[in-house]
């Protein structure tokens, strides 16, 4: 049996304002022509379709057509609900869908009632597909005891309840069968993507691959975002997202993954590499290293620009005009010290059809002696009616109260400072997603705090 599994759509999903639906139909028809050479006999999503629980008309668009698309192919198609998505607007979808060969799941159910499918291919292959879709804490643990326990018994029994619910669904599991795990978790110990929504990548919706049965020829895991298999009883993969959905992926490849298996056979997984998705990459240089940079060519990328030049008005203008395709052109933190003059100018820009977006831009500058100044232009330019955008500055000494806190503790007066220095400097390196660099950041910060003092 060939069973294609993705995940992680995300579709809807926006980039600083900047609608990518086009990358999205470009990509997923990738997935769908690739199902129809391959001639999968199976089409598994594991959650998270949509970015947004509230999706626009033109994203609801681009999944049901993908859906019925992979349907065309001759494979059947199945999809469960993810952390993002409507779940009840997924299980209300699913006699609609049912009816054009489609099996859509929003919320976990018993065997009985869709939790179990059975189905047999084209090719007379039977396959029993155990389905969890994403289950929040409140669904698995009932709310008076979640009121009643502390963090560490919530978090144990949330896990003892998905272990359990696991146990029930792939009891149906049967010799002669292609036994499928399809669910939308967290598993400790697996690399996160970037992307993610954090809330719901701790451990306290944590589902150890212990609990993945042996039974299983495929564990088809959906809401990380990095393509990689997971340690197990079973074969255990997360498809991931087939685009880089943040900056921090901007370092992934993504795939889909093409999957063969027999009953009583583990599956065999190929990663097949995701071409049609734009990539997201930082440029840093001074303006004339960046005017090289323009005219070289980057229209296969969507950019976030870290310009190394004297900071002055008009700046971030003149690199959105060398980069259309720049979504990010900001400077998050400054330290001025002496005499210097930090400028400030961001800007959060929202096109009409980037519906739902939430943005957010803060600036802060630590101002270390009385002579330094610090100006700061962040601006707002929305031209969607349903959007959540904010922006935010702050410019100040160092926190007298802190100091003091610190100096009482026995530190010197350039040692405290040192040390709130380094936190607020470090906090904005920590952001840096290449290692490597972040490092070097980290370095040149260090030499500066010690020459400093």
């Amino acid at each position: 049996m060939k069973i294609l599994h993705t995940s992680d759509w995300h579709v809807g999903r926006t980039l600083r304002g900047m609608s990518r639906l086009e990358e999205h139909r470009a990509v997923l028809a990738e997935i769908t022509d690739l199902g129809r050479t391959e001639r999968a006999d199976l089409v598994l999503v594991t959650g998270d379709l949509f970015d947004s629980a509230a999706p626009t008309p033109e994203a609801q668009r681009v999944v049901w057509e993908t859906l019925l698309a992979l349907r065309d192919t001759g494979a059947r198609v199945v999809a469960i609900g993810g952390n993002h998505d409507n779940q009840h607007a997924l299980d209300a979808f699913a006699p609609i869908v049912r009816a054009a060969g489609i099996t859509l799941l929003g919320h976990a159910a018993r065997p009985g009632d869709g939790g179990v499918i059975e189905l047999t291919t084209p090719a007379g292959e039977d396959a029993v597909i155990a389905l969890v879709p994403f289950v929040s804490q409140r669904f698995a643990v009932r709310a008076e005891q979640l009121l009643e326990l502390d963090a560490a018994q919530a978090v144990g029994l949330y896990a003892e309840r998905m272990q359990r619910l696991i146990e029930a669904l792939c009891h149906s599991f049967r010799a002669g069968a292609v036994n499928i795990l399809a669910a939308h978790c967290f598993v400790p110990g697996a690399k996160l993507g970037g992307g993610e929504r954090d809330a719901q990548v701790v451990h306290d919706y944590g589902v150890e691959a212990a609990a993945f049965p042996i039974a299983a020829n495929y564990v088809a895991l959906g809401h990380l975002h990095r393509t990689q298999r997971v340690e197990a009883p079973a074969p255990a993969w997360y498809a991931g997202s087939p685009i880089q959905v943040d900056f921090g992926e901007q370092d992934d490849r993504k795939h889909v993954l093409l999957v063969e298996t027999a009953p009583g056979v583990p599956a065999r997984v190929e990663p097949r590499l995701l071409r049609a998705g734009w990539t997201l990459r930082t440029l840093r240089g001074t303006l004339d290293e960046l005017q090289t940079a323009a005219a070289a060519g980057t229209d296969d990328a969507w950019l976030r620009i870290v310009v190394r030049e004297a900071p002055r008005a008009g700046l971030a203008d003149e690199v959105r005009a060398l980069f259309p395709r720049a979504v990010d052109v900001r400077v998050e933190r400054s330290v001025v010290d002496d005499r210097a003059h930090s400028v400030f100018q961001g800007r959060i820009m929202v096109r009409p059809d980037a519906q739902k977006t939430d943005a957010k831009m803060m600036t802060r500058a630590l101002l270390l002696s009385d002579e330094a100044e610090a100006d700061n232009k962040p601006e707002l330019e929305i031209f969607a009616d349903d959007v959540t955008c904010g922006h935010g500055a702050t410019t100040g000494a160092l926190d007298e109260s802190l100091l003091f806190y610190l100096r009482a503790r026995g530190l010197s007066e350039k040692e405290a400072q040192a040390l709130l220095i380094q936190a607020f400097v470090g906090e904005a390196i920590e952001g840096i997603a290449d290692e490597a660099l972040r490092e070097v950041a980290m370095s040149q910060a260090q030499l500066w705090l010690e020459a400093r003092s």
